[in-house]
């Protein structure tokens, strides 16, 4: 994950569904974020999938321990 001037590996849970003609969906991620949070609530971030998908995030609640976020419409 990209998030603000930093990457890290992170655990990431994921769901997406169909809106119509485009795919929207939301998910969470563990990581250690301590000391972070604050500067990355609201924030845009970057997950990078196991298989090499790219998907843009904005991360809703970050807490020391993890983020939850909804994916970017492309």
């Amino acid at each position: 994950m990209l998030a603000g001037d930093r990457s890290m590996a992170v655990s990431y849970q994921l769901d997406l569904y169909a809106d119509g003609d485009r795919t929207v969906g939301s998910g969470s991620v563990d990581a250690d974020f301590i000391g972070l949070a604050e500067d990355l609530e609201g924030g845009d971030a970057q997950l990078t999938l196991e298989d090499g998908t790219v998907m843009a995030l904005t991360l809703e609640t970050v807490e020391d321990d993890g983020a939850e976020f909804q994916i970017r419409p492309e």
